[in-house]
């Protein structure tokens, strides 16, 4: 620009931008790295005893929070050890049959399977406690 100046205005929407942008990236870095968060779909005629383990490679607890279609649960993972988190599923239509995701801090290890879950780790019943958090589809 030779010799033009932005209106006072424009300066000062580009210094409340800039401060705004400023703020986000440090909340980011505050927060440290992004939760893990992994997606699975059982099929759809699928009905029964199906589980996610959630394996703290660190040792350390950690939430951990799965959604599942509009509903969503938190728990609290205490300590270092895999939990295996058990769920019932019925069978549903495919184009009703939503994927669980599940999220948790970083540094965990995440997988999912049906029928009993995997022998030597805590195991915890999450059929109850839902709390509803979108519009049933």
């Amino acid at each position: 620009m030779s010799g033009r100046r932005l209106p006072a205005v424009v300066v000062a929407a580009l210094v409340c931008l800039a401060a705004v942008v400023g703020d986000v990236v440090l909340q980011q870095a505050l927060a440290g790295p992004a939760a893990v968060t992994v997606e699975h779909r059982w099929p759809a005629g699928e009905s029964g005893t199906v589980w996610v383990t959630v394996d703290p490679s660190d040792g350390d607890g950690r939430m951990v929070t799965l959604t599942w279609g509009p509903w969503r649960k938190a728990v609290h993972q205490s300590g270092g050890d895999t939990v295996a988190y058990t769920l019932t599923k019925t069978a549903a239509p495919p184009d009703r049959n939503a994927a669980l995701r599940v999220a948790a801090a970083p540094g965990a290890e995440i997988a999912f399977g049906e029928g009993p879950p995997p022998p030597g780790f805590r195991v915890v019943d999450l059929d109850g406690g839902w709390r509803r958090t979108g519009p049933l589809s």
